[in-house]
């Protein structure tokens, strides 16, 4: 008998159709999707990571080296460093 594990990625790219008009007129649609199904994830429209649940808030805010976790998230999804500007 041969069996295979099969790690699939969830099928994020519905983040990347987030659109700040969306946002402005109604975002609790959006942020909840986020909470169920990426509670941190980096939001192209907003250029920026979104933490979206209280867990994810409370992990980044009191890790020992917050620091290094707001560097890492300020770095992007690419690992290059974006400009603050």
């Amino acid at each position: 008998m041969t069996t295979t594990s099969e790690t699939t990625t969830p099928d994020r790219s519905w983040i990347a159709d987030i659109t700040m008009t969306e946002l402005e007129r109604n975002p609790y649609q959006a942020y909840e999707r986020l909470r169920q199904e990426a509670p941190l994830a980096f939001v192209p429209v907003l250029g920026s990571y979104v933490a979206s649940t209280a867990d994810i808030c409370r992990e980044i805010a009191t890790s020992p080296d917050f620091e290094a976790v707001i560097t890492l998230l300020a770095a992007g999804p690419s690992g290059t460093q974006r400009s603050s500007a």
